[in-house]
């Protein structure tokens, strides 16, 4: 890798003493919904990693699931309340994944409030949740070992 004579300074992420006591969860007004089999379908919300149902309520589960072990080493000192807004959850459609792969798309916007008073303390700022995804023959090779896409 050639940098061109740039050098950055490395950046430490900053710590937090959190304590997560809630979350909510919502998804951004009027988001397009899909379920076709095209390519790239044209919409903010595309699942079908689980069978028919509501979308919305599959991709809430996930989100749940991922949350509960993401915050359950929070036990800092400072309660706090995590507020998600979802602006786009796109995964890969049948057709894509067992071609060529690509990235699932995943967008939030997170804000965190004093759970006392009510006070932002980081955000809004959005998240990119970008995944790579399997294509091809590693997808076909991870489906018959029942790792699906979630």
């Amino acid at each position: 890798l050639q940098t061109s004579g740039l050098v950055s300074a490395a950046v430490k992420p900053e710590t937090r003493n959190y304590r997560v006591e809630d979350i909510t969860f919502r998804f951004l007004e009027k988001l397009r919904i899909s379920g076709a089999n095209s390519f790239d379908p044209f919409a903010d919300i595309v699942w079908q990693g689980d069978p028919m149902g509501n979308r919305l309520d599959q991709i809430w589960a996930i989100f749940l699931e991922a949350l509960k072990d993401g915050t359950d080493a929070s036990n800092g000192e400072q309660p706090v309340d995590v507020a998600l807004l979802v602006k786009r959850f796109h995964s890969l459609i049948e057709r894509t994944r067992y071609s060529i792969g690509e990235v699932h798309t995943i967008k939030l916007e997170m804000t965190v409030r004093d759970a006392e008073i009510g006070d932002v303390l980081d955000g809004p700022r959005i998240i990119n949740g970008d995944l790579s995804a399997l294509g091809m023959q590693p997808a076909i090779i991870a489906e018959s070992r029942r790792q699906g896409q979630k």
